[in-house]
Order: structure tokens, then C-alpha cells, then sequence
């Protein structure tokens, strides 16, 4: 699901660029917008996982992404929406590194740390599919906030 948000987001840029008046968009910039801070916070995330504790950053990370899951779903327009869906992606910056992290730390080198991160980004594909379909499923049954109360 966060994935076919920032893409129709990036299409939105490129063809309403005069809603950005003060900050012209070239196409690769509009490409590039929703990758540039996916990659800070997962720099600083990783880092803060060296330094603080990979479990503790990974927690944070969660209950982080939570609390503003639950508060886009219970906004009232799309500007306080797409506002807490990018509170929402610094939570995401922070369990992805630490995840790859516990499992590195977790399983000894050879084959069973080899599955465990093969299996973690087997998954990024099938959650895709899978979110799409199932946020598909519940917008068409309910409100088009149902899926942000699915954690």
C-alpha cells in the first residue's frame, strides 16, 4: 500500500507542478523526492541501532509507525493524511535497518542467516501484492480510512 501511495504521489508531482510553485520540480526530482528521506532515516535509524540497541530502535520504530498509522486513519482531510503518513514513514526508517540487523545478530553465518534474510526480502513483493489486495478489499467495504486501521 505505501508504495502505490508514493508512486501516484510522484505522478501528481510531474503533472501538477505549479502546485510547487517555490520549489520547481524537474522529473527526476519528482522521482527522487520520496527517496531521499527514505534513505536519511534509514541511514540514521541503522545508526541509532548501533548506538542505542537494535531491539530498542526496532520497538521505537514500531510503536512510532502505530501511533501514526492509527492518526492518519482518523484524519479528517488529505493534508493532515499525507502528513501523518510521513510521520509514519520515519517509523519505517527505523524498523527496516534494525530488522536486517536482528537478523544478521541473531543467526549464526551460513545457511540459516542466508534463508532468514532471503525470506525478509522475499517478502517486500509479496506484502505489495498483498496490502494492495487487501486494502482494495476493505476500501471497497468500508471507508477509504480502513486500511490505515489494519497494522
Amino acid at each position: 500500500m505505501d508504495r502505490c501511495v508514493v508512486s501516484s504521489d510522484t505522478k501528481s508531482i510531474r503533472s501538477h507542478r505549479y502546485v510547487f510553485a517555490l520549489l520547481i520540480f524537474s522529473n527526476d526530482l519528482a522521482y527522487w523526492n520520496d527517496k531521499d528521506l527514505t534513505v536519511l532515516v534509514s541511514h540514521l535509524g541503522g545508526r541509532m541501532g548501533a548506538v542505542f540497541g537494535h531491539k530498542l530502535v526496532f520497538s521505537a520504530g514500531c510503536a512510532w509507525w502505530v501511533l501514526w498509522a492509527l492518526c492518519g486513519g482518523f484524519s479528517t482531510n488529505l493534508v493532515s493524511m499525507c502528513f501523518m503518513r510521513g510521520l509514519c514513514g520515519i517509523g519505517g526508517g527505523l524498523m527496516v535497518p534494525n530488522i536486517v540487523a536482528l537478523l544478521g545478530i541473531t543467526f549464526p553465518p551460513g545457511k540459516k542467516r542466508n534463508l532468514g534474510l532471503a525470506l525478509f526480502g522475499a517478502m517486500a513483493p509479496v506484502g505489495a501484492a498483498g496490502g494492495s489486495l487487501v486494502s482494495a478489499i476493505v476500501v471497497q467495504l468500508s471507508e477509504w480510512k480502513g486500511p490505515f486501521f489494519l497494522l
